[in-house]
């Protein structure tokens, strides 16, 4: 016999016993003499229903007939003779045992917990009165408490869930509505939905007796406490249940002890129902943790793809008739534009020298790499077939100046990277973002957006990096985030397995620190591997990665109901950003405390993106990030950080954030609030009001 009907069983025993007792008192009464009226309280039939209650006359639970008796009318006879009836003998007069304990009339019976793991599973009950161990936060579980009316009279209350973590001083479990201060909340539990995926259940569940509508059995709260007034019937039974959470509040390993109250009121009879929560989870970093090196000039490193200048390269020749290198790409009379050799392309010219034997191999880098898709806006190389497109052609003069390369390496100032000397002789360029900005801002024609989602918009790159915006990335000043934690994240201490660089929050960055050649930072981080300076030569011809990425980001597709967290989807951000906070399922401060470091100041990131209990199997399976309510899986970065280059470009017009948060448009706003997101401050917590992955949340503190 199942747990479930071992409990069902117990019910209805206790049941029977106490309407043999109710019976047994209403045969009492009524044949005691010259009894008076007996008063009938109001019943669930008259009684103003409860919210979510039908009014409708419900039957008696235990097969009585529902309909009061008459009271009783003094009796017609006349009084009888004092004379003749026996005076009570003294010594056969029942005492008073001070040692019994009289059953209430209106008790608890008994309390049992359940596991609730899916929402596509039933719960799994306990034994009655067993307690609830190594009870990990976050996860729903449930309690339900047992009554029973051995009273003559209806019993009406007011179920209020409390808890206390020594036993004697309880308080009433908060809705989650009130943050995370308290160790508990009543919770509001997942449900499957025909058509796939879970949505939030009804807060008030009323299951009847043995099918018949309107008899109560079992009232369950799934986000309500406490709940409306209940009606108990003279002889019948209810069981009272709700569904509760552990916050990051609840202490690891702490026992805490809940009650059932009528209202604040303390019920008797009720056995302590006690929870210990589980150890603290041990922090599981992506094996491969690097620590990266300082993001300086200090050492450029060896190049794949760079040139190998120098005072004897074929690019600075000695203008002379003995040592005259210009024939290398020249040709007086039989050359075509520019006087160059007969070569179809630049491109192919080039490749004509650096092609593996003496220089590096150019076509190496394009090498694999799949082509452009302009209509899915997937770009992977700076093709240098291209003759017309965002900006210029791809020629290799629009970038480099074949007569003034040198070999300098860039360098950080507070205004940006210099352009290196790959790059001297380029225009006006002296910055390297500058460069970009020739085909990527509004010196250039950019492409149309329209018909495009807004993942794909193709952004002027000049207004998203000006540094007069909420927050950006630091291409042309040190950005706006200046905490101890972004620091801690950025700097060595804070490793990943991605991990190429670390840097200060003054720190300016370049932009192929993003977007290069993801080959060349593979190699760098494999084993035995090379340190990667963020000052060498990355080319930023081609990349096997979307976007000319030197690492893959996930900020499309959204993840699936049962997809894992994974390092890789992320391994863009873990270049600069230790992976701790993105792994750490407890919600608790990362202060310093319990071996951690204080690298984030959003303590909700790994609850987000890595902890089951909170995010797997929650709201519509959907994987499209481009489609308001979508994602039932682990959350990504870009849900949050739509547009990580800058606050510049919200999606649909939103407010700019600082700490680059944007949200992307799966992200609404919840019924009947407006999408909004407040950092944490030195004088005030940090709130959210939005609904992502099915949950609403409402002014939420963090």
């Amino acid at each position: 016999m199942s747990q479930e009907h071992q409990r069902a069983a117990a019910l209805r025993l206790s049941r029977s016993l106490f309407v043999l007792l109710a019976l047994a008192t209403g045969l009492a009464l009524a044949y005691l003499p010259a009894q008076p009226g007996v008063a009938v309280a109001e019943t669930a039939d008259t009684a103003s229903p409860a919210p979510g209650l039908e009014s409708s006359p419900s039957p008696d639970p235990a097969g009585l007939d529902p309909t009061p008796s008459p009271t009783l009318e003094p009796a017609a006879s006349p009084s009888p003779d004092p004379a003749l009836e026996p005076s009570p003998d003294p010594s056969t007069a029942p005492t008073a045992d001070p040692s019994a304990s009289p059953v209430a009339a209106f008790a608890v019976m008994q309390h049992a917990f359940a596991r609730v793991a899916t929402a596509a599973a039933p719960p799994t009950y306990l034994a009655p009165g067993a307690p609830l161990t190594d009870e990990p936060r976050y996860e729903v579980f449930r309690i339900s408490f047992d009554l029973t009316n051995a009273d003559a009279l209806d019993r009406q209350f007011t179920p209020l869930l409390e808890f206390s973590s020594d036993g004697t001083t309880f308080a009433r479990v908060p809705d989650e509505t009130t943050g995370a201060e308290a160790a508990f909340h009543v919770a509001r539990e997942w449900v499957a939905q025909p058509n796939g995926g879970t949505t939030i259940g009804p807060s008030l569940v009323i299951e009847a007796a043995g099918g018949v509508s309107g008899a109560l059995e079992r009232v369950r709260s799934s986000g309500l406490n406490p709940l409306p007034g209940q009606i108990v019937r003279p002889g019948s039974s209810l069981s009272v249940e709700f569904s509760v959470k552990a916050t990051a509040g609840a202490a690891y390993n702490a026992t805490y002890v809940f009650r059932l109250t009528d209202d604040g009121a303390a019920l008797p009879g009720a056995s302590a129902a006690t929870l210990t929560m589980s150890a603290r989870p041990a922090l599981q970093l992506t094996p491969g943790q690097r620590s990266g090196v300082p993001g300086d000039a200090s050492a450029r490193g060896v190049t794949r793809y760079g040139l190998q200048a120098s005072s004897t390269s074929v690019h600075t020749p000695a203008f002379d008739l003995v040592s005259d290198s210009c024939v290398a790409c020249h040709r007086t009379h039989t050359a075509a534009g520019s006087l160059l050799t007969a070569q179809p392309t630049q491109y192919s010219l080039c490749a004509s020298c650096h092609d593996g034997t003496n220089l590096p191999d150019i076509a190496a880098a394009y090498a694999g790499v799949p082509a452009n898709d302009a209509t899915a806006r997937a770009y992977y190389q700076h093709d240098p077939t291209q003759v017309s497109g965002p900006g210029k052609t791809n020629d290799c003069a629009e970038c480099h100046n074949p007569h003034n390369i040198t070999d300098a390496a860039a360098a950080e100032t507070v205004s940006g990277w210099t352009a290196s000397g790959m790059l001297s002789g380029i225009g006006e360029v002296e910055l390297e973002y500058q460069l970009c900005y020739r085909c990527h801002a509004s010196a250039a024609t950019l492409p149309s957006n329209s018909g495009q989602p807004p993942s794909r918009y193709a952004l002027d790159k000049a207004l998203e990096f000006d540094p007069g915006n909420a927050s950006y990335h630091p291409i042309e000043s040190p950005g706006t985030n200046q905490t101890a934690a972004l620091a801690n994240s950025l700097a060595a201490s804070g490793t990943s397995p991605y991990k190429l660089w670390s840097w200060q929050t003054t720190s300016t960055i370049r932009c192929v620190n993003c977007h290069a050649d993801a080959r060349r930072a593979d190699a760098a981080l494999t084993p035995p591997g090379s340190s990667l300076a963020a000052s060498a030569s990355l080319a930023i011809h081609a990349s096997p990665e979307r976007g000319i990425l030197i690492q893959p980001y996930q900020d499309r597709s959204l993840n699936g109901p049962i997809e894992p967290y994974a390092a890789a989807d992320f391994a863009l951000c873990y270049v600069c950003h230790s992976e701790a906070p993105f792994v750490d399922q407890t919600g608790q401060v990362r202060d310093g405390q319990n071996g951690t470091v204080a690298d984030t100041n959003f303590r909700y990131h790994g609850v987000h993106l890595s902890n089951p209990d909170v995010m797997s199997d929650r709201g519509f399976p959907g994987t499209d990030i481009d489609t308001p309510g979508y994602g039932a899986g682990f959350a990504i970065c870009a849900e949050c950080h739509f547009r990580i280059h800058s606050s510049a470009f919200p999606a649909d017009g939103r407010t700019p954030g600082s700490r680059l948060v944007n949200f992307a448009p799966n992200v609404t706003a919840p019924t009947g609030g407006v999408l909004s997101w407040q950092p944490v401050t030195g004088t005030s917590a940090g709130s959210c009001t939005l609904k992502c992955h099915g949950a609403p949340h409402n002014n939420v503190e963090y």
